[in-house]
């Protein structure tokens, strides 16, 4: 069946990327974990890395990323409070 063997392609290829991803952030993640937290708070550069770590996890798994409603923002400040299904949509 062509959409069995599509589905198998795609899932190889999102765990062959994942693998390779998590090899090259292996040592900035431990780098991230093990520094303490008050600096961990305070440093911009830590955080560009860990926004970087979660931002390439998700490309490289494949995890399609999409915005709905933008329509509805206004254009003052406003909160926003968002139902959260899983710790994916964080």
């Amino acid at each position: 069946n062509n959409m069995n063997l599509r589905s198998i392609l795609f899932t190889l290829t999102a765990r062959f990327l994942l693998f390779i991803f998590f090899i090259i952030y292996a040592i900035p993640f431990l780098f991230i974990v093990l520094t303490p937290v008050q600096y961990r708070l305070r440093s911009k550069f830590l955080a560009i890395l860990s926004y970087g770590f979660y931002w390439g996890g998700l490309k490289c798994a494949l995890v399609p990323i999409k915005y709905e409603g933008l329509e509805n923002m206004p254009d003052e400040p406003c909160i926003i409070a968002a139902n959260h299904q899983s710790s994916l949509d964080i």
